[in-house]
């Protein structure tokens, strides 16, 4: 079921971008003065690459930017494939679609009320979690070949929220405030970021 959604998003995706390109097509475009490959350093929240990641593009027209990145997260190390395309005539305005995984982690501790009231560390397995995100952001030349950029968006979430991690002790039995605050930390959401990409 799960690999039925990524599908769709991403068949969505690429329609969006089609429909977009065969429009530019019919506009007189500005070409972008990107390096062919370069790499970007960003954080933010909910963002691509966790609280603080780089990544690798290639930018394969003047328009189209293809990139993954790597970063570390609230829910463990984070991989992502993204693909990014800057609007014509809009004054280097873009979108950006992305699959995001989020590692997890074993052996995870945390002090959480549980139904009785009480708190005490618990540990936890945090399960791997995927999203799909696209977010609409504008970037600045530096230099020429480098841009600092600024973006937003939202983060989908695959997948119920109580599958995402295990108690490793089984007799213990958390109040709602702490499964709330437990899926509040799970990635998804409104995305904000900032960061930069270095022309090589």
């Amino acid at each position: 079921m799960q690999n039925i959604k990524h599908a769709k998003f991403f068949v969505l995706l690429f329609f969006l971008c089609s429909i977009i390109h065969v429009k530019a097509q019919n506009e007189e475009s500005q070409a972008q003065s990107f390096e062919p490959f370069g790499i970007t350093i960003s954080t933010g929240i909910n963002n691509v690459v966790g609280m603080m990641g780089i990544g690798v593009y290639y930018s394969f027209t003047p328009q189209y930017i293809l990139e993954i990145g790597v970063g570390q997260g609230g829910w463990g190390a984070i991989g992502s494939l993204q693909i990014q395309y800057y609007l014509p005539n809009a004054d280097n305005s873009f979108l950006r679609g992305a699959y995001k995984r989020s590692g997890g982690g074993r052996d995870v501790e945390l002090n959480l009320e549980l139904i009785d009231k009480s708190t005490e560390t618990i540990l936890f397995n945090f399960y791997p979690v995927v999203n799909a995100q696209l977010t609409a952001g504008k970037s600045w030349t530096i230099k020429n070949t480098h841009r600092f950029f600024i973006e937003g968006g939202y983060s989908y979430f695959f997948g119920e929220s109580h599958e995402k991690y295990r108690i490793q002790n089984s007799q213990i039995v958390l109040s709602e405030t702490s499964k709330k605050a437990l899926e509040f930390s799970m990635p998804g959401g409104l995305i904000f970021a900032i960061g930069f990409a270095i022309g090589l």
